[in-house]
């Protein structure tokens, strides 16, 4: 729709998903395409305002060769969670639901 809109010059502000703000999706775009083009985001792994978040950029960048995008550190979070879970005797998805659901995780 943005490659569309961008070739008949419309010239109207738009507003996109997150899906706008993950670098896989911009790089199919040009700078043009996106002018004045407004997305939500997520956390922005990239950033690694902490020592915990360096880390875990160090770390996927390593093993992957590439920058997160939005929804790696949320997964990241997720699965971190569910194994603690798991090491604190959730033995089944009940009991790793209740722990979720009662969980104060700082990721």
């Amino acid at each position: 729709m943005l490659k569309a809109a961008a070739a008949v010059n419309i010239g109207l502000p738009s507003v996109a998903g997150l899906g706008l703000a993950q670098p896989a999706t911009t790089a199919l775009l040009q700078p043009a395409e996106i002018k004045g083009v407004c997305a939500e985001t997520r956390s922005s792994p990239i950033s690694a305002e902490t020592a915990v978040r360096r880390g875990f950029l160090d770390r996927y960048c390593a093993a992957l060769k590439a920058d997160p995008d939005g929804f790696a550190l949320g997964q990241y979070d997720a699965t971190m969670m569910a194994l603690d879970a798991v090491a604190h005797e959730a033995v089944d998805a009940a009991a790793v639901t209740r722990a979720l659901y009662n969980a104060n995780y700082n990721g």
